[in-house]
């Protein structure tokens, strides 16, 4: 898909978040979820940066590789490094797309990443609570 260019935040060289889902919800047919990813920066209004962002209700979600790439940090390229950190993000969107929030368990994979650390230390799978909760 194209990127949307009205989403293009030139002051932060940064894209809207939201509207992404909105161009996913667009697209999207059916009942199942929609998990897009990027290349591109993508930020939301009162945060720096996001890695991904979904909204349930819609069944739409993002992730961004930007930021999960080590390069981004000015270290060498990684593919199995950056494979596994959008891994772990792509798991967590898709958790709230089925209706889990943020846990406080830190090696939850739906434990919140304020920084690229955070995605790092926790697992790509989710703790016994949070599948518990996804149990019918």
């Amino acid at each position: 898909m194209r990127l949307p260019d009205a989403a293009y935040n030139h002051r932060r060289r940064q894209y809207m978040a939201g509207d992404f889902l909105t161009m996913l919800e667009r697209e999207r047919d059916g009942e199942s979820p929609v998990l897009g990813v990027t290349a591109v920066d993508l930020f939301l209004p009162r945060l720096n940066f996001v890695f991904g962002v979904a909204d349930p209700e819609a069944g739409v979600a993002v992730i961004s590789l930007q930021r999960l790439s080590p390069e981004f940090y000015e270290k060498k390229q990684d593919r199995a490094l950056l494979l596994a950190r959008a891994v772990k993000e792509a798991v967590h969107e898709t958790g709230h797309l089925l209706g889990l929030s943020h846990c406080e368990q830190p090696r939850c994979v739906m434990h919140f990443s304020n920084a690229i650390a955070d995605t790092d230390s926790k697992g790509p799978g989710f703790c016994e609570d949070c599948l518990a909760r996804l149990a019918p």
